[in-house]
């Protein structure tokens, strides 16, 4: 899929081996990651600035500090997020020892458990039921990429892409969890115009993430246009307003979720993470 600009939706090129631009405004790039992000201009120039002089590390330690605006914790100083991401060279660095120096807290728990984390089990069987039968991967809030990873390691792999609105969690992905390959990844914010331009069907997935937005039903509404008549939208762990567990972020009853994709399949999380590992 080509790579639009977020604020004029003119095609994105690149400009230099760090930056991409529209032929107007410029965005920084690090690890073969964009950053696309709005509203984060000071980030955007500060990073630029950075990469232009030859400052990779200084770069690395404005990108890897921003968050989004559910996390409550302070980021480690500028230096030690730019020691965390020169460490990262060495093969010896693990994700665990990535996740504590970028001082990821509960998210970098949840991330070194994911593939057997109950909800990580439910995606597990909900893509198993509904496979991308050789359509483009779109996975919108993608995390640190452990779907990504599943669909690139399984037979018939196609062209992938991983959207999240938070730098670091793409560049552990890129460094510590993805097999080599062309998954592309960007930073972009899934409120804001997406800086991708539809190019036929498409699998397009979007988990654990919805509860977190203002308005889901948007988000719902511009995945399946970009899925195209041929495609399909997978979106899993909604909270339910009705379950007892299903309080946190912005949950929605059932019946709420179900009339956002009309005529969609829906599934209780539990019978899905049974199904995994049945």
């Amino acid at each position: 899929m080509t790579l639009l600009d977020p604020v004029s939706r003119r095609p994105l090129s690149t400009d230099t081996p760090h930056s991409l631009t529209d032929g107007e405004r410029r965005w920084p790039v690090l690890d073969d990651v964009p950053y696309l992000r709005v509203g984060r201009e000071e980030i955007v120039g500060k990073a630029l600035e950075a990469l232009d002089d030859g400052r990779v590390g200084d770069a690395a330690a404005v990108l890897l500090a921003d968050n989004d605006d559910w996390w409550d914790e302070a980021p480690p100083p500028p230096d030690a997020l730019a020691a965390a991401y020169d460490a990262a060279a060495d093969e010896a660095t693990t994700l665990r020892d990535a996740v504590t120096a970028l001082g990821l807290g509960r998210v970098g728990d949840y991330f070194l458990h994911r593939d057997h984390d109950p909800s990580g089990l439910a995606v597990t069987a909900l893509v198993a039921t509904h496979p991308p039968a050789g359509r483009p991967v779109v996975d919108l809030a993608c995390g640190a990429g452990h779907l990504l990873r599943r669909l690139a390691l399984a037979p018939g792999a196609t062209r992938a892409t991983g959207v999240d609105i938070v730098f670091a969690k793409l560049w552990l992905a890129r460094r510590f969890v993805l097999p080599p390959g062309d998954t592309r990844l960007v930073c972009a914010d899934l409120r804001a115009p997406w800086p991708l331009a539809p190019e036929g069907d498409a699998w397009v997935s979007c988990h654990d993430a919805l509860y977190f937005l203002d308005d889901p039903g948007d988000v719902l509404d511009r995945a399946a246009a970009l899925a195209g008549d041929g495609g399909a939208v997978l979106a899993a762990h909604c909270h339910n307003a009705e379950h007892p567990l299903g309080a946190a972020g912005r949950p929605y009853r059932g019946v709420e979720w179900a009339a956002l994709l009309p005529g969609a399949l829906t599934y209780a999380e539990e019978e899905l993470t049974a199904a995994a590992l049945d």
